[in-house]
């Protein structure tokens, strides 16, 4: 088994090392390793029963299957955690950088890099499709995407993924994925989104890669709007597109936004972003007036 083992005393003295830099996890918490500063420890709160059982069968499934994967932009588990010889979660590299969060939010980044990094996303779901072509068994897909667990590598001048043992790998039960939880708008379309789960971890829908890119086009619009855009009720929504379309938004990526809310497969909008200067000024939520 890959582990590193730790004593209690180093265990009671991890609350020095707490890492809260806007990263922000119920499961557990991250602390940076006092031994090995370039590498993080994550201890989960949960450590029994069905939802840690299956955490460990994803940790470990990541594990096995990290040096076959060629996507440098996700941070694979390094090693499981283990303290008075129980598993009591893993460790990862530690990625010292700002979450996309806090780059989106910053007035004096320019919305070029802001956009680029948004693109970069799109890459990574890209790249997971084409191995899930190549390994259909593998069934890996983000599910918990979220601007939190986006994070900028300083030294790589590039967005990587953090945090992914919530993902969907092969047959695990599914996570809570915090933009799968507006269970009422993705109900409406049962042949899309499978809500059809037999035991849960918490996750409302079965992880694929229309669920993958819904939460990428959340991301996109929250940066839009300024603000939740899952707030808004499906008919509010579709009205903010139209607005958008009257502030000359391009029709492309108009059609492409409002397949989220129906029974056609999401598409992947990366290469239509570069759009998004021409009307940005005006998509926050204080410029749209509602009809």
């Amino acid at each position: 088994m890959n582990s590193i083992t730790i004593d209690k005393n180093l265990a009671s003295s991890l609350w020095n090392y707490y890492i809260d830099h806007g990263i922000i996890t119920a499961e557990g918490n991250i602390y940076l390793n006092p031994l090995d500063k370039k590498q993080v420890l994550k201890i989960f709160h949960r450590q029994n029963g069905l939802y840690f059982s299956n955490k460990l069968y994803t940790i470990n499934s990541l594990l096995d299957i990290k040096e076959t994967i060629d996507i440098d932009e996700i941070i694979f588990p390094d090693q499981l955690l283990i303290l008075d010889d129980k598993v009591v979660g893993y460790s990862m590299p530690f990625i010292n950088g700002p979450t996309l969060d806090k780059v989106l939010n910053q007035p004096e980044i320019d919305i070029t890099t802001k956009i680029n990094y948004l693109k970069q996303i799109g890459t990574i779901l890209r790249k997971l499709e084409e191995i899930q072509k190549e390994n259909p068994r593998l069934n890996l897909h983000l599910n918990d995407l979220h601007e939190k667990n986006l994070i900028i590598n300083p030294e790589q001048k590039k967005l990587q993924v953090i945090d992914i043992d919530s993902c969907r790998i092969y047959e695990n039960h599914p996570f809570v994925s915090k933009y799968l939880s507006n269970i009422q708008a993705l109900n409406e379309f049962p042949k899309k989104y499978n809500n059809k789960i037999k035991l849960s971890c918490g996750g409302r829908f079965i992880p694929d890669t229309n669920t993958d890119i819904y939460c990428y086009i959340i991301i996109i619009l929250n940066f839009l709007y300024k603000g939740n855009i899952q707030n808004l009720t499906i008919d509010e929504y579709f009205n903010y597109l139209t607005y958008l379309k009257d502030i000359n938004a391009p029709q492309e990526l108009i059609d492409n936004l409002a397949l989220i809310y129906s029974d056609k497969d999401n598409q992947n909008i990366d290469y239509l972003l570069d759009t998004i200067p021409t009307f940005y000024s005006k998509a926050n939520k204080r410029c749209y007036s509602p009809k």
